[in-house]
């Protein structure tokens, strides 16, 4: 068996870890510190995957930086005490990166979840060691787009584009990947839609991390 791909660029929350409890944990502390209210916290799941400022904005109507910041910045409070570490790899995933290591592939995190807590998570679950490099955005409350990071992994390494791929769960994943020319799979295990996924219209589409080292790997 061979990886069909030298470079493979994942996402992180939705493809390698589910982060439900996690990210949902922190909205609450945040929305409580804020003294705002949140009826429905199951609908926070449609948030994850998207810039974080977006569940502010979008939920709450927040439009200055003052206020985007100071939901930001209380949602970190609690995120970076331990709601980073509330999440579950998905099974499987930890058996794909070995093997895509073992067949010579560089394999990348590209997230726009701050560096600092990217590494953190992945050392915690041991997965730190599969990866070249980590890309993600600064501590800001705008998190860079998939655009700006693709761009960011091909300034600092060197990447052929017509061998490699980005693997993600939301449209921005898929997008980001189009704009750079590279090869995409969009997985709908993760909080992106079928729909979504399919309107964005990836390379591949894989159901499960059984499907996608099916893409991923080849018999040789």
């Amino acid at each position: 068996m061979s990886s069909k791909y030298k470079s493979i660029l994942f996402d992180l929350d939705g493809t390698i870890t589910d982060p439900c409890e996690g990210i949902t944990n922190a909205y609450m502390y945040a929305v409580e510190k804020l003294n705002l209210k949140e009826d429905s916290p199951a609908l926070i799941r449609n948030y994850i995957g998207s810039p974080l400022h977006s569940y502010f904005e979008l939920r709450h109507g927040f439009k200055s930086h003052d206020e985007l910041n100071s939901g930001v910045s209380f949602y970190r409070e609690y995120y970076g005490d331990k709601g980073m570490f509330e999440c579950r790899i998905y099974d499987g995933m930890p058996e794909l990166l070995n093997l895509l290591n073992t067949n010579g592939s560089y394999v990348y995190l590209v997230t726009s979840k701050p560096s600092f807590y990217a590494e953190k998570i992945l050392k915690h679950f041991g997965l730190l060691k599969y990866f070249k490099a980590i890309i993600g955005s600064d501590m800001t409350a705008y998190n860079k787009s998939k655009v700006e990071l693709i761009q960011n992994l091909f300034d600092e390494h060197t990447i052929e584009p017509n061998s490699a791929v980005m693997i993600g769960d939301r449209k921005y994943d898929v997008l980001g990947a189009k704009h750079h020319g590279i090869a995409s799979i969009g997985v709908t295990y993760g909080y992106g839609s079928a729909a979504e996924i399919k309107e964005a219209e990836p390379d591949y589409i894989a159901g499960n991390v059984d499907e996608l080292k099916v893409i991923l790997i080849t018999s040789s």
